[in-house]
């Protein structure tokens, strides 16, 4: 069942089926257009739709992004995650 011609096509079309918009996305790399299940509403002037949560996604990823890459220079460093507590963002 897992492997049904069905499941394939739903997995393949999360990323063969993304609008412009998602294309251009600077956190596409993230959510990758979300889940199809959530693509209701088409941006302007296209017909594919996208994440009815996008602009949600959008503002979540952008706000973590910088501390994130803190978290991320930490780990590479051998420090404590927690270390990021210190930091004023």
């Amino acid at each position: 069942m897992s492997g049904s011609e069905k499941k394939r096509a739903f997995g393949n079309n999360k990323k063969a089926l993304l609008p412009n918009k998602c294309l251009r996305c600077d956190v596409r790399f993230i959510c990758n257009g979300g889940c199809p299940k959530n693509r209701i509403l088409p941006p302007k002037g296209e017909t594919l739709p996208i994440n009815y949560i996008c602009d949600g996604y959008q503002s979540f990823f952008r706000h973590i992004d910088q501390p994130m890459k803190m978290i991320a220079a930490l780990i590479k460093a051998g420090r404590p995650v927690q270390d990021i507590m210190q930091v004023e963002f």
